[in-house]
């Protein structure tokens, strides 16, 4: 995980929980893991095309989290932990 991350992932799973959009996430985390590759593809790839600056920014923040698995588990234990909560 490269330095600057984990807090990155802190803050994305803020946002999610903030939005009550848990559940959702870890569904789709769940459902996506065997196709992180075309999923980062595809945020790359749509990142850009977002209208407002900070959704672009977190496209490709995304992008990088998916890609790699030990930040995609944090990002799991986050929101996992907060929905049994």
């Amino acid at each position: 995980m490269k330095p600057g991350t984990q807090q990155q992932i802190i803050t994305l799973a803020a946002g999610i929980q903030r939005r009550r959009l848990s559940t959702i996430a870890l569904m789709l985390l769940e459902l996506a893991e065997p196709l992180t590759f075309v999923g980062k593809q595809a945020l790359l790839a749509l990142g850009p095309l977002f209208p407002d600056p900070r959704w672009r920014a977190s496209a490709l923040d995304l992008a990088t989290i998916v890609d790699d698995t030990e930040s995609r588990a944090l990002l799991q234990q986050l929101l996992t932990e907060h929905s049994q909560s």
